[in-house]
Order: structure tokens, then C-alpha cells, then sequence
């Protein structure tokens, strides 16, 4: 499914930016300096006409990470692997009730840095080669890095089941707090892309007590989940090589990636004229251990929808999102520009980059913005 896939450049190393760092210490401040970044690079992330496909934007993340992905589907493969170098593999307990264990890298941070925790996408896990790539460069800048593996994925994969939202939120928090007592004058921010941004979001969005907050360093979310019933049907649809070109093996990789999941957990694949994805959906539903009596379909999509919980959100939220993201759904970017008002949150559009590409599409971009927001973030205020 992926052989149009190969002859792109995997995603490499991010570069040190060569950039001047952010000053001003208001999130206002912070806002004017990134979205003057691509300049500072030589990087126009917001061109009008488009450099390369969505396709191929989104296929190079997973150029070289195939056999990972395919083996993060599985639960006898997917908790394999090892410590990118520099890191530790940390395996914790539940240190607060109901909590997910932590599963996860870490890498100590420098004086006076952040410690970023970087929330893998749905099917990946802290093996995913764009969460290496990203956590590599963040600790080379002498950041803190926490990857964990989030519920339903990597060694969690068997053992915890997603609550798209309420569940996955709570755990972040609760590694926030670790990171705080492990590392207490390191302040905590978070980083997430696809379907890690909902939980980033929510996370902020529930930590919104500002002066004791758990992610005093706010967040990055790099394609944001947004217009979610309208991505789950495109996602559902019958992926057309006519219809769709190339984007449609997109399409066919995530629905043959549910179907295995499905398959090693025992849940039934589909019954006949039911979609994979409805079928899933309707099955966690009525799973008590993260769904109240009472849930449906509806009401699940809608404990998962970020667009409220932005107006909630006190520390720096920066959303990075293509303007031709082949996976989400067209009306979510339309979405985001209406509920991105809160003026701790901020919307960068690019032109390329697909979905969750920007780090290969614009690395000396996505490299200076990492730098800048993380090395400011926890500064930042509202002000005047």
C-alpha cells in the first residue's frame, strides 16, 4: 500500500537554528516573533501556490518508518524498541489512581530548560521516527524530552483502552506532575501531532489555573484535530485511486490499521455494510472502563472535539496546520480560524506540509519555531 511511497526523502535530523531568540515576555510578543520566522530562515511557509504535493509532504514521514508502523499495530511487536541515544527507557506505576503507567524515553534536561513531552499520533507510539526526530532535536537544544506511549498504542496497546480525550488528558497530567517532582525547576511543556494534539489541548485546557500550572511551558500542536465527525467519515469512505490519487492510500493505511488492532484485541472487524471506523467507535461506546453508561457514538466524537477547550487554554498553545492536510477533514481548518480567539492560542497556517509534514518539508523552519516558542513559552503572559 505504501510503494508510492518510496523514492521520497525521509524526514532527517532537524538543523540547530540559526536564529535570534524571542524576547518581550508577552504571548502577544511571542506570536509577532514566530509568525516572523519564516522570514528569518528564508523559509515562505505561507506561499500561495504549493511546492509539492499533500501526498508527498505526508508520505516522507513515513518514507524509512514503515516496518515500525507496521509492527506498532501488533501487541506482540508494538512495546519493541529501544532508547533513541542520550535517552533512558522509564517504566513507572500509576502513582495516582486510575492512571495510565508511564511507558516512555526520557532525557534530562539542561539548567534553566523546559521538559517537552511529545504525544505520538493514533497508530505510532514513542517508536514513531517524526517522535525521534522531534525528541532528538529538542535534547540536543538541551530541553527535557519525556515520549511516552499513549492508551491504545505502543506498550500500552492491549492494556488500555482510548477515551479520545477525558482518559489520555488526566494521564498527561499526571506525567506532568512526575516530570515536576523528578525535575521541579524545570518547567513542563507539551508537544503533540494528529490525533496527541487533542489530548495536548485538552491537557491545557484543564490545567488552566495559570499561576500553578502542571505545563507552565504551554504546547505546540502540529495538525490539530479539528471537524472530527466530518475526518471520521473521509476516513470510513472507500479510498478512491479515481477520486483521491494518490491521498487515498493515506486513507487505506489508516483503515488497515484499525482493522489489525481490531483484530488482536478480538473486537469484531465489521459486520456487513458497517464502516471500520463506526464499527470501533460503536464498540468503545459501550466499553464502561472509559465510557459512562449512556455514551454513543455522538457524544464520544464530541468529548474528543478540541474547538471548546481552546477558550479554556491560559499558557502559549501554538497550532501548526496545512492548509492541504490530505487526512483531516477541509472544513476543520475553518473551524480552528473561528475558535482560535483566545489570545494565548495562535494559528499558523502553511502552505505545504500535509499532514504532520512540516518537519520535513520546512525543517530549518520547524527547528527555529521549536526553538523560539520553548525557549520563551513559560515567560510568556497575557499582558496588558
Amino acid at each position: 500500500m505504501w510503494v508510492a511511497a518510496v523514492g521520497c526523502a525521509g524526514l532527517r535530523p532537524l538543523p540547530a537554528p540559526a536564529v535570534a531568540p524571542c524576547a518581550g515576555g508577552t504571548a502577544a510578543a511571542l506570536w509577532s516573533c514566530l509568525d516572523r520566522t519564516d522570514r528569518d530562515v528564508g523559509t515562505d511557509v505561507r506561499a500561495a501556490q504549493p511546492r509539492e504535493t499533500a501526498y508527498r509532504s505526508t508520505a516522507r514521514v513515513v518514507e524509512g518508518d514503515l516496518r515500525r508502523k507496521l509492527r506498532d499495530q501488533r501487541r506482540a511487536s508494538a512495546c519493541d524498541g529501544t532508547p533513541p541515544p542520550g535517552f533512558i527507557a522509564v517504566d513507572e506505576q500509576p502513582t495516582e489512581e486510575g492512571r495510565a503507567p508511564l511507558r516512555a524515553y526520557f532525557h534530562e534536561p539542561a539548567a534553566g530548560r523546559p521538559t517537552v513531552i511529545v504525544v505520538h499520533g493514533l497508530y505510532d507510539s514513542k517508536q514513531s521516527r517524526y517522535v525521534r526526530v522531534a525528541a532528538a532535536y529538542l535534547a540536543s537544544r538541551g530541553y527535557g524530552v519525556l515520549a511516552p506511549d499513549m492508551r491504545f498504542h505502543g506498550c500500552l496497546l492491549a492494556s488500555y483502552l482510548p477515551s479520545l480525550g477525558p482518559e489520555e488528558t488526566a494521564d498527561l497530567l499526571a506525567w506532568g506532575r512526575w516530570l515536576r517532582a523528578r525535575a521541579p525547576r524545570s518547567d513542563v511543556g507539551l508537544l503533540g501531532f494528529s490525533l496527541g494534539t487533542v489530548y495536548v489541548i485538552q491537557a491545557l485546557a484543564a490545567d488552566a489555573d495559570a499561576d500553578g500550572a502542571v505545563f507552565r511551558a504551554g504546547g505546540v500542536a502540529v495538525s490539530p484535530a479539528a471537524d472530527l465527525p466530518g475526518t471520521i467519515q473521509r476516513l470510513d469512505d472507500p479510498p478512491s485511486l479515481a477520486d483521491r490519487g494518490l491521498q487515498s492510500l493515506l486513507v487505506r493505511f489508516f483503515q488497515h490499521a484499525l482493522r489489525t488492532r481490531m483484530r488482536e484485541l478480538g473486537i469484531p472487524t465489521r459486520a456487513a455494510g458497517e464502516r471500520s471506523f463506526a464499527r470501533f467507535l460503536d464498540w468503545l461506546s459501550h466499553q464502561t472502563t472509559v465510557s459512562p453508561p449512556g455514551t454513543t457514538v455522538e457524544s464520544l466524537i464530541a468529548r474528543a472535539d478540541v474547538l471548546p477547550a481552546l477558550a479554556h487554554v491560559r499558557r502559549p498553545l501554538l497550532l501548526i496546520t496545512s492548509r492541504r492536510d490530505p487526512i483531516y477533514a477541509e472544513g476543520g481548518l475553518v473551524a480552528l480560524r473561528r475558535a482560535a480567539n483566545n489570545p494565548m492560542v495562535h494559528l499558523v497556517e502553511t502552505t505545504d506540509g500535509g499532514h504532520i509534514g512540516v518537519l520535513g518539508t520546512y525543517p530549518r523552519w520547524t527547528a527555529a519555531v521549536l526553538e523560539r516558542f520553548f525557549a520563551e513559552s513559560a515567560a510568556a503572559t497575557v499582558g496588558p
